[in-house]
């Protein structure tokens, strides 16, 4: 699931039609991916850059556990997915 901002109406046109689009690929640029799955974890199943998300919706004797990606922002890989741990005090 990627939360995207969608492309301007097709009415839109001219200067304002290129600026839009350039705002949208700018704002989508920086929006993390966030993806789910069933298995233990993410790696070698989900492809993502650094900062992207992922969720593990497993069965109800598992926690759902949440995982972000690190590495390097412009190599897509599969492996590098860090567990997202909260402390409790």
């Amino acid at each position: 699931m990627a939360l995207r901002i969608p492309d301007p109406p097709s009415q839109v046109t001219g200067p304002l039609r290129i600026w839009l689009n350039e705002l949208v690929r700018t704002l989508n640029s920086q929006v993390a991916n966030v993806s789910y799955f069933s298995g233990t974890s993410p790696e070698s199943v989900i492809t993502g850059v650094a900062g992207d998300w992922a969720i593990q919706v497993g069965s109800v004797s598992t926690n759902t556990r949440i995982f972000v990606k690190a590495g390097d922002v412009a190599v897509p890989s599969k492996t590098s997915w860090m567990k997202v741990t909260v402390a409790i005090p």
